[in-house]
């Protein structure tokens, strides 16, 4: 299976060291993109594709391995997330550890223009952890790091884990699958931007970093 064959592959090789009251400034209080739009229509396109696929008009997409996306397994992971939508963190009482409100580090950990917004975010809410190590990847140099693709998801992800340290009543497992489940569909949104040709494997090397952070990410979060 596609999972099981990039799971394999990226678990050696990824290490993702994922990880107030202020007011958001009007210039990022902006309506954001929303990653599921995205993916719906991509799903109507891989549909599509697997279509014209099976007619032979077009050879199988294949990953960043090279290897045939299993486009039926795709649709069916996708379709699958989308009749699962995140459900938001839970707001908690207020703790002595954080600097600034839940709602705002729920509001930046989720934000589709994170990237774009970034030293907007930095300047405005400096005490955040604002930290990372991208997409980390052993015997990469650190210069050829923000080449990775998935690099701007990395970072929110990092930027995840690592602030919601000060929110007791986030640390559980619940609220590191919500964290996990944004980084996806970030990544899936880096790939819909990609000629509808190399979208599918795009988005099946996300499910694959998806899963390494999922099984090898515990130690990262706590």
């Amino acid at each position: 299976m596609l999972q099981k064959r990039m799971f394999g592959v990226l678990l050696g090789s990824l290490v993702l060291a994922s990880c107030n009251q202020a007011t958001l400034p009007d210039s990022l209080a902006q309506t954001p993109v929303q990653a599921t739009d995205v993916v719906r229509s991509d799903l109507a396109a891989f549909k599509q594709l697997q279509e014209q696929v099976q007619r032979g008009e077009v050879p199988n997409p294949v990953d960043s391995e090279g290897k045939a996306v299993d486009l039926p397994l795709l649709i069916s992971q996708i379709e699958q997330d989308l009749a699962n939508p995140l459900a938001e963190p839970v707001e908690g009482a207020f703790s002595a550890l954080a600097v600034y409100s839940q709602a705002t580090y729920t509001r930046l950990a989720a934000d589709d223009k994170f990237t774009g917004n970034l030293s907007s975010y930095k300047r405005t809410y400096p005490r955040f952890n604002w930290s990372n190590d991208g997409c980390s990847v052993p015997h990469l140099p650190e210069k050829f790091r923000k080449m990775i693709v998935f690099h701007p998801a990395c970072v929110q992800h990092d930027f995840g884990y690592r602030n919601a340290r000060s929110y007791p009543n986030l640390m559980n497992e619940n609220h590191r699958e919500w964290v996990d489940g944004q980084f996806k569909q970030h990544m899936r949104a880096i790939c819909s931007r990609r000629n509808i040709f190399l979208r599918p494997g795009c988005y099946a090397d996300a499910q694959a970093f998806w899963l390494a952070v999922r099984w090898g990410g515990k130690d990262s979060f706590y």
